[in-house]
């Protein structure tokens, strides 16, 4: 017991020897003058002119302190400067505390100068640690390291993590880009800024938002979480997490994700979606869906639902054939095929397409070098618009020609109201707004139905459907050309008609026949309605597959998409931070030069 009370004795005069010596003392290194006045117990001794004091590593200069060597703190006045290992602090008033290494120093611009990091703090109250290199403020203060500038009523930075942290009120600004949010964390050796809360990133190229944000300077990437948006102006991304690295070109979102246009016209939901700038491509793999409003349909607007396993969109640089502007003139069927009254025709393969081009160049025609658009949907593409529906496994749109085809095993499929059509291959051909016509390839067959179980139908080669407002107006088909047309009387069937002929043209209002002219000999057969058999009733291959045909949007729509309108919140959001932040931006990017040679450091030596 009595070794065990040594052992103890001597391990408590160890740690008190131990903690005398980490007590570190404030020395008076010089001043001019030095006026020794008691205070109670305790002697404070003046010091005016030129007054050096030190506290470890830490030397402190000002024009005249009070030091209470007792209590190992001292207050400096007028000119304060302190040079510790890595810091510079300047001043016009501190109070320090010897014992714990902290101080407090006020002035009109107190100023932090970190040496290694080449990093400057400035404020008019900072509370700050030369034992752990540490400084904070609480009423308003300004962070800059090179071209990185932070601004918050509340901060604190540590110079051994080389970490600065700030919060409420925070801006952020780089020579590209500008922060606003609720708090920020800015890592000076990776030139990492992460931000939390709502906050809202703008540069050249637009404007991001999340509750998340991670902007790296020297790989320039840019990582967005939670309610995550993108704004670049031409298009909005509103998505769970959003990454950008910039100097790759490349863009990638998840979850929720929303691509919208400029007007909300035109979006593209999905699960993941990819963008490289260079080559221009997008790429969407989980789920998709486009939902295209068409202004242009008539009475009202209609909706085109887009269902795919993959759509991937690109753009290049193309050669463009442009003539000189004419009216836009109403196309017509001709002997020839499809064309335009008194216009030009541009042909590809053996078709005529009709188009007026906008463009006015000298006579004889010249051509340009434009941007053009293309899109590849692959696997289980579907679609629904109240007066168009579609399956198939392939479509690809050529913003070159202006044309959509669509292909499937064994057929893609088309409908429209009460007509179904079906080929090896579907192309439709766009207009100035709508879609202008559409060519059935290979196998064709159109069928329009006349009641629940009787079909008219034109089957051949080739099959060439001109629309009008998105509605069929005409139908020519070539090449072995078969139809099957149900004669009625006053609403009686009173016949089965079949017709075979090389080629015929059909009118049509309110998809049904209204005229039809067959050239080059036809053979017609007129059946009976009781002796008809089955075979006579159907082309060979017709089958109508109502099992197969999209009803509803509610048969496109992935299970994932639940609100077609989950970012518009977000949406609203964005503009009203932008009303908000719109004049702190103004007033930063016109202050430019004179904010910097505010900031230049001149005092903290």
């Amino acid at each position: 017991m009595r070794r065990l009370a040594v052992c103890l004795l001597f391990g408590l005069l160890a740690a008190t020897t131990t903690l005398a010596q980490r007590q570190v003392e404030v020395e008076i290194l010089n001043a001019h003058e030095m006026r020794p006045r008691r205070m109670g117990s305790t002697t404070v001794f003046r010091l005016l002119g030129d007054v050096r004091l030190r506290h470890g590593e830490a030397v402190m200069v000002c024009d005249s302190a009070h030091v209470d060597q007792a209590a190992n703190t001292f207050d400096a006045f007028g000119h304060v400067r302190i040079r510790s290992k890595d810091l510079r602090i300047a001043g016009d008033t501190l109070y320090y505390d010897g014992q714990s290494g902290n101080g407090r120093m006020l002035g009109r611009q107190v100023e932090l100068h970190d040496t290694v990091e080449k990093a400057y703090l400035w404020a008019n109250l900072l509370y700050f640690s030369t034992r752990d290199n540490t400084a904070r403020y609480m009423t308003g203060g300004r962070i800059r390291r090179e071209r990185t500038n932070l601004e918050s009523k509340h901060g604190y930075y540590d110079s051994n993590q080389k970490l600065a942290t700030v919060s409420r009120a925070v801006v952020y600004r780089s020579d590209s880009a500008e922060a606003y949010g609720d708090s920020i964390q800015y890592f000076q050796k990776l030139d990492l800024v992460k931000c939390w809360g709502k906050t809202r990133v703008y540069d050249r190229e637009g404007m991001a938002y999340g509750l998340k944000v991670a902007i790296d300077q020297t790989n320039r990437t840019l990582e967005v979480e939670g309610e995550a948006a993108v704004d670049n102006g031409a298009n909005r991304v509103y998505a769970d997490w959003l990454f950008s690295n910039r100097r790759q070109g490349h863009t990638q979102a998840k979850g929720h994700v929303v691509l919208v246009d400029s007007l909300g016209y035109q979006r593209l939901y999905t699960q993941h979606l990819q963008y490289w700038r260079s080559p221009q491509l997008a790429v969407a793999d989980d789920a998709p869906l486009l939902f295209s409003v068409d202004t242009s349909a008539r009475p009202a607007t209609d909706t085109l639902f887009l269902r795919m396993d993959t759509l991937r969109a690109w753009s290049e640089l193309a050669e463009r054939k442009v003539k000189a502007a004419q009216p836009a003139l109403r196309s017509t069927i001709t002997d020839g095929g499809v064309g335009e009254k008194a216009s030009h025709q541009d042909t590809v393969g053996s078709r005529a397409i009709s188009k007026v081009d906008d463009t006015v160049v000298s006579p004889g025609g010249a051509s340009i070098v434009d941007t053009v658009r293309y899109a590849r949907a692959v696997g289980g593409v579907r679609a629904f618009r109240r007066d168009l529906q579609l399956v198939a496994d392939t479509l690809y749109l050529n913003g070159l020609d202006s044309t959509v085809t669509l292909l499937r095993a064994p057929f893609p499929f088309v409908w429209s109201d009460s007509a179904q059509g079906v080929a090896e291959r579907i192309v439709g051909y766009f207009g100035r707004e709508t879609l202008d016509s559409i060519r059935f390839v290979g196998k064709a067959i159109a069928a329009m139905q006349d009641d629940s179980v009787s079909f008219n139908q034109a089957g051949g080669a080739l099959l060439v459907g001109l629309l009008e407002h998105n509605e069929l107006r005409r139908v020519r088909v070539e090449g072995d050309a078969q139809l099957i047309f149900f004669m009625r009387d006053k609403g009686d069937l009173v016949g089965i008609n079949r017709v075979e002929c090389p080629s015929f043209t059909a009118h049509v209002a309110q998809n049904k026949p209204t005229d039809i002219y067959f050239y080059e000999g036809p053979k017609s057969d007129m059946i009976p309605p009781k002796s008809a058999t089955q075979e006579d009733r159907k082309l060979f291959g017709f089958e109508w597959h109502d099992d197969i045909r999209p009803h509803s949007k509610g048969d496109i729509i992935p299970g994932w998409l639940t609100d077609f309108n989950f970012y518009q919140a977000r949406r609203q959001l964005m503009e009203d931070f932008r009303q908000k932040d719109s004049p702190a931006i103004q007033a930063k990017r016109k202050e430019g030069t004179r904010s910097n040679e505010l900031g230049q450091p001149a005092t903290a030596q």
